[in-house]
């Protein structure tokens, strides 16, 4: 037995586009930020600057105490950092 293909446009092989297809090809705008967005955003833009400027003064302690050398005081610095660094994960991780 054979079997004919046929690829005319009287064939049964053919769709047309539904609407749903049609949505889905069209690109479609984004979202417009609401306010909500907006003043969460700038919440989150200022506790990330403060906790920056705390991590910079932990380095900066940390440059201090290289020269000359205070094992102590890197040790000390050392620790604020990373105990700083895990504040300013947990206040991220918040907003």
């Amino acid at each position: 037995m054979q079997k004919s293909l046929d690829f005319g446009p009287e064939s049964d092989t053919q769709t047309a586009n539904t609407p749903s297809q049609e949505q889905a090809s069209t690109p479609q705008p984004a979202p417009t930020p609401t306010p909500t967005a907006n003043n969460q955003d700038k919440e989150w833009l200022g506790a990330m600057q403060i906790q920056s400027m705390i991590i910079q003064t932990d380095l900066t302690g940390m440059s201090t105490a290289q020269k000359p050398f205070d094992a102590v005081a890197l040790g000390k610095w050392g620790q604020k950092l990373v105990d700083d660094t895990n504040n300013a994960t947990a206040e991220s991780d918040k907003k």
